[in-house]
């Protein structure tokens, strides 16, 4: 597989809100995660080239289903919900991390976890929870810093070293890829990392 293949058909197949309903497959996967409004839709419609592909939202915690994306019959997207919106139920949020993690914890053919950072933001506490869970179930981390479109270049320069310093402390070995869906910064870079994880898997 090479990078061509995100230029290829990429359509929704399946939705989940339940544990242990998640639709069987042999094809390797790719999930897409990160706190509400870090521009998670955004990022998977630019990587197939599709505007609307994945329903956007000015409204943070829109996502609360799993949704599967077919590309290609060759690789699975897999948009998981946001994390960290406040003004959610603690009903919902609890259901919503008891989903995530089931998801995580339990998918076999999951290749890669796109941990989607808002670069104005940073990574806050929860999202280095979730890196080091990742790491406590070996998964294969990406770390994208999306909107960088937003930071002047000095402010870009200075969160990149920020955060390698964290994953430095946190003792967490992943790559950093720093990414704007609407100029299109980054996302070749993207998917050769996420083809690059899967042929080696």
């Amino acid at each position: 597989m090479n990078s061509n293949l995100f230029q290829r058909e990429c359509k929704f197949f399946y939705s989940v809100d339940e544990q242990g309903k998640h639709p069987k497959s042999h094809l390797p996967e790719i999930a897409f995660l990160g706190r509400s409004n870090v521009g998670k839709s955004s990022l998977i419609n630019a990587l197939v080239n599709r505007k609307n592909l994945v329903r956007t939202s000015n409204t943070p915690g829109s996502t609360i289903k799993i949704n599967y994306f077919n590309l290609a019959d060759k690789i699975t997207l897999v948009d998981l919900p946001g994390h960290g919106y406040t003004k959610r139920s603690k009903e919902l949020v609890n259901k919503l991390s008891y989903l995530i993690e089931g998801y995580i914890s339990n998918r076999e053919n999951l290749k890669m976890i796109v941990l989607i950072i808002d670069s104005r933001r940073g990574i806050k506490k929860e999202d280095e929870l979730l890196l080091n869970f990742f790491q406590s179930k070996s998964i294969n981390i990406l770390l994208v810093l999306n909107k960088i479109d937003k930071l002047k270049k000095s402010e870009c320069e200075f969160i990149m070293s920020s955060t390698k310093n964290i994953l430095k402390i946190l003792d967490i070995s992943t790559e950093i890829i720093a990414v704007s869906c609407t100029k299109k910064t980054g996302i070749q870079n993207l998917k050769q990392k996420i083809i690059h994880s899967i042929n080696n898997s």
